[in-house]
């Protein structure tokens, strides 16, 4: 026998195989007393010997001795009188057709280790992405982060200097929620600013989103641009509300930072 292949062989074993911890100890010990004996075909060796080496009770190595015969990991034959048992260990590695016993447990492994051969091949091959997956970035190309994404949409847009400071400031804002943007939303909120700049005036579109940060507002409420209440309204030039109607008493027109 070789020591090593037989102890390599029965850890593969022990992969499919259930065996309590006695057992395990025992097949141990008897390998090391089959080793000293120079792998003689079968050897004698007392109880209490084995006992001493496992630190197995009495009880305990009964089981796990009957358990590794039953598993067809070793024969054994009980002799009268204060004759010493003999022992036989059925190797996992040299099989031949007459040792039964032996030719479940010396095929599991090697059965097992087939499939685990199979199973590696299998799973160097790289898995077929699913329907509507993002593919990986081809050879040589680039994929950009998230934040350069961003800052690629952020730099897209233009807008004159007061707009582009109050822009700035909103998504700071939004930041500071812990909300910020991911890249379809961020292209989607720049280019309703763009749009609404070009429809109402750049002093209405800092004005609405000056109301939104002051109101601690989840969105810019785009609405607030056309909404006309309590008789309050936009100038032309989006950049003050106008008077009250009130033609008895003239009023002072009042800016938008008069109302926070």
């Amino acid at each position: 026998m070789n020591y090593l292949l037989e102890i390599k062989a029965f850890y593969d074993w022990l992969e499919v195989n259930q065996l309590s911890t006695s057992g395990i100890v025992l097949w141990h010990a008897l390998m090391h007393i089959a080793n000293k004996t120079g792998w003689q075909d079968t050897f004698t060796v007392a109880t209490v010997v084995l006992s001493t080496k496992t630190g197995l009770k009495r009880d305990a190595f009964y089981n796990a001795r009957t358990a590794l015969q039953n598993k067809g990991l070793i024969s054994f034959k009980v002799r009268t009188g204060n004759q010493t048992a003999v022992y036989k260990i059925n190797s996992f590695v040299s099989v031949t057709p007459t040792q039964t016993p032996t030719q479940v447990p010396t095929q599991t492994p090697t059965i097992n280790k087939q499939n685990k051969t199979k199973q590696n091949k299998k799973e160097r091959k790289p898995p077929n992405p699913l329907a509507g997956e993002v593919q990986p970035a081809a050879q040589g190309e680039v994929k950009k982060t998230k934040q350069e994404e961003l800052r690629e949409i952020r730099n897209s847009f233009v807008f004159p200097p007061a707009l582009e400071k109050k822009v700035n400031e909103w998504l700071r804002y939004k930041q500071e929620k812990q909300q910020s943007y991911q890249p379809t939303g961020l292209h989607r909120l720049l280019a309703q600013i763009k749009n609404k700049c070009a429809e109402y005036g750049e002093q209405a579109v800092i004005q609405v989103i000056d109301m939104a940060i002051a109101n601690n507002y989840q969105g810019i409420l785009w609405t607030k641009i056309t909404e006309r209440k309590r008789g309050q309204g936009y100038g032309t030039g989006y950049g003050n509300y106008g008077a009250n109607a009130a033609p008895a008493k003239p009023q002072k027109q009042q800016q938008y930072g008069d109302m926070l």
